[in-house]
């Protein structure tokens, strides 16, 4: 295994007025927000990298998925409820690889009435 400066990491992705994406898949059911997961390191340590599989936790309808925009820094989007480890490997230009595993958990701030906003799950795509 090679060794790899960078970093895995997520966010929320938010509207374009700053608010937090949401959506209830079923009525009733759990709210599940949307988060990007991304590769951060520096143009250097990115330029190594081919491409970055995410594993996600087995009760994901797709859990495996192969990302090679290094623009977007190998950016994965996808809307979760809850808090799991993901599987990442790194394929580098070399021929070599690297594997780590990133634990996706984020804090949701307090609801203001402003700072969230409903996404209807029939105009929504999954990656």
């Amino acid at each position: 295994m090679s060794r790899l400066d960078v970093t895995v990491r997520s966010e929320f992705v938010r509207s374009g007025e700053g608010k937090i994406r949401y959506r209830r898949v079923r009525a009733g059911g759990m709210e599940h927000y949307n988060v990007r997961v991304y590769v951060d390191g520096s143009d250097e340590e990115l330029r190594r990298v081919e491409a970055v599989t995410y594993e996600l936790h087995p009760s994901f309808r797709n859990p495996v998925h192969r990302q090679t925009n290094r623009a977007s820094q190998f950016e994965l989007t996808l809307w979760v409820w809850g808090m799991f480890d993901i599987e990442v490997e790194f394929e580098l230009v070399d021929g070599g690889r690297a594997r780590t595993r990133y634990y996706l958990r984020f804090s949701l701030p307090e609801d203001t009435g402003d700072n969230y906003v409903e996404v209807p799950v029939a105009r929504q795509l999954e990656k």
